[in-house]
C-alpha cells in the first residue's frame, strides 16, 4: 500500500504559491501609472579614431542619466566593408543577463535583469570592439536605443550618437630602383689596354735596333781578337 501523506505538504505549497501570483497580479491591476524608463542623453567615443588596416577601435556608449531600466537594447551600426564586430568583445553592466545579436553592418548589445533584482539608474557605460578590414572615412553609428522598465513599458531612442573614425590605406613599400650597369671602360681603338700607342712602338723599335748594333760591334771585337791571338 502506497502512503499518499507526503503529497498534503506539495499541495499546500502549490496553493501558497498560487494565492502569492494572485495577490501579485492584483497589486500590479491597482499600482498607480508611472513615467516609462528615461534618459537624459547617449554619448559615442571611439578610441583610437585612427587606424590602419588589422587594428581595432572600441566604440564606447554611455546611457546619461537613466531612471527605472530593467532591460535595453543598443544598436550599432557600421559600414561592413570597412569594419567587422570582434566576437566576445560586447561589455555591459555587471549581474543580469547579456545578450549579442549580429546583422549585416549592424550588432545589438541586450542586457535585461534578473530576477527581483532593481533596475538600473544613472549612467549605464557598455562598450564592443570593431577591427577594421578596409580603409577609408567612415563613422560607427547608436540609431537605437531602447529601454524596457519592470513594468515592461519601453522607451525607443533613435539616432542616439555617431562618430568619426579614419582606416589609413596600407602604404605601398616602393619598388626599388635598379642599380646602374657598370660599363666596362672604353678600350683603345687598336686593339686593347695591352696594345702599344705609336710612339711606345717606336721607342721599342729604337731600343731593339740599339741591342742589335752593340751586338754586332762586340762580335767585331772578338773577331778581331781571335785573329790577331793566331799570328
Amino acid at each position: 500500500m502506497i502512503n499518499s501523506a507526503p503529497a498534503r505538504p506539495r499541495h499546500r505549497r502549490a496553493a501558497l504559491m498560487a494565492g502569492a501570483f494572485a495577490i501579485g497580479l492584483s497589486l500590479v491591476g491597482v499600482s498607480p501609472a508611472h513615467a516609462a524608463p528615461a534618459l537624459e542623453s547617449v554619448t559615442l567615443t571611439l578610441s583610437p579614431t585612427t587606424v590602419g588596416i588589422g587594428d581595432s577601435v572600441v566604440a564606447s556608449a554611455t546611457l546619461v542619466a537613466t531612471t527605472d531600466v530593467f532591460a535595453y537594447e543598443v544598436t550599432f551600426s557600421f559600414n561592413d566593408d570597412i569594419f567587422a564586430y570582434v566576437e566576445d568583445s560586447a561589455t555591459g553592466p555587471d549581474g543580469g543577463f547579456d545578450a549579442v545579436t549580429e546583422g549585416p553592418g549592424t550588432v545589438t548589445l541586450t542586457h535585461t535583469r534578473l530576477g527581483t533584482s532593481p533596475a538600473l539608474s544613472g549612467d549605464i557605460a557598455l562598450s564592443a570592439e570593431f577591427v577594421a578590414v578596409g580603409d577609408g572615412e567612415t563613422s560607427i553609428d547608436i540609431p537605437l536605443v531602447t529601454l524596457v522598465d519592470t513594468e515592461n513599458a519601453s522607451t525607443p531612442v533613435t539616432e542616439a550618437a555617431s562618430a568619426d573614425v579614419l582606416v589609413e590605406a596600407d602604404e605601398v613599400a616602393p619598388s626599388p630602383s635598379p642599380s646602374p650597369s657598370t660599363s666596362p671602360s672604353a678600350l683603345p681603338e687598336d686593339g686593347g689596354p695591352l696594345a702599344f700607342t705609336g710612339s711606345t712602338m717606336g721607342g721599342s723599335i729604337a731600343i731593339i735596333v740599339l741591342a742589335a748594333l752593340a751586338a754586332l760591334a762586340l762580335g767585331v771585337v772578338l773577331v778581331r781578337r781571335r785573329i790577331a791571338s793566331t799570328r
